[in-house]
Order: C-alpha cells, then structure tokens, then sequence
C-alpha cells in the first residue's frame, strides 16, 4: 500500500518515469527485501498505465513477466512495445520471441532463417526471454546453443563465457 511505497512514488504518484524505476528496482534486486516479481509486474504496469509510450516499461516487464504471470502477459508486452515501432536491438528481439512463443511458426523456415541471421546480442536477449519459460520446445537452450556458435561479441559482456554459462544454466 501506500506505506509500502518509496517517497517517490507517494510525491510523485503521476510520473512514469518513478514508476518505471521502482519496477525496475523490484525485478532486479527485490528479492533482497521482499518484493516479488508480481509487484515489479504492477509498478511497471502503472509506468505503462501513465505512459503507454515508455518503452523501457515494457522491457523490463518483458523479462520477468513470463515467471510472475505466464506466457500470455510476456505476449501482451512484446506487441505492446512492437507496437510503439521501435528501433534498435529490441525491435528484433520482440518478434522473433512472438515467433518462437507461437508453436506453428517456432519450427518454420522463416524462423529458422532470422535465428541463422540473428547476432550474439539479439539470441541473447530473446533467450532470456524464455529463461524460465517451461516450453516442450526448450527454446531457451534452442537459443543458448546458438549463441555459443556465435563469435564472442564484446558489447555483450566482457566476459567471454558469458555465452556458455548462460547455456549452462539452461541445461
């Protein structure tokens, strides 16, 4: 409730910006005081609520939505943002991520062909995507193979086994 709320968000209850931010705070480092990815969920909502073009609202949410809510509310983000026309990493990730949610495209050529095409730092971040998604497909290791045959990119990370750690976990 309100106590439970940062002074910013009471002072500022109109801005996204601040909602955005305790969103953010909550999916990422929430878990140290309590907060659960579902509250991120709903700070980053009402970023969204307030500004329905603040992309990085729907971002953030995209990355803890399919463990808080389930696949269909990663599905609600990615075409919310896709829908504001963005430019940039992201606007490749979103809807190869719709493309291998849906079980009659996941599989096709076309799909096949933009995971060929696709760079360390677009299969990154759609894999993350499906980290903790329980999918038959098991796209995130799908993904995660990719990528380790991928060049080491370092605008990625500076680690080079960033790569391979993140299949591991996978596996």
């Amino acid at each position: 409730e309100a106590g439970d709320l940062p002074p910013q968000a009471r002072s500022l209850p109109d801005d996204a910006e601040v909602w955005y931010n305790l969103g953010r705070a909550r999916n990422r480092i929430g878990y140290l005081v309590g907060a659960t990815l579902q509250q991120a969920l709903e700070a980053l909502d009402k970023a969204i609520a307030l500004d329905s073009a603040f992309a990085p609202a729907y971002v953030e949410a995209i990355s803890s939505s399919t463990p808080a809510s389930g696949e269909a509310a990663t599905q609600r983000y990615l075409m919310g943002y896709l829908a504001l026309r963005p430019k940039g990493v992201w606007s490749e990730v979103a809807p190869l991520a719709l493309a291998l949610m849906d079980p009659q495209r996941a599989g096709s050529d076309t799909v096949n062909r933009l995971l060929d095409a696709a760079s360390a730092r677009v299969l990154y971040h759609t894999m993350a995507i499906f980290e903790f998604s329980a999918d038959s497909a098991d796209t995130h290791n799908r993904l995660g193979r990719l990528l380790v045959q991928r060049p080491f990119d370092p605008s990625l990370s500076a680690d080079a086994s960033l790569p391979r750690r993140s299949l591991g976990y996978g596996l």
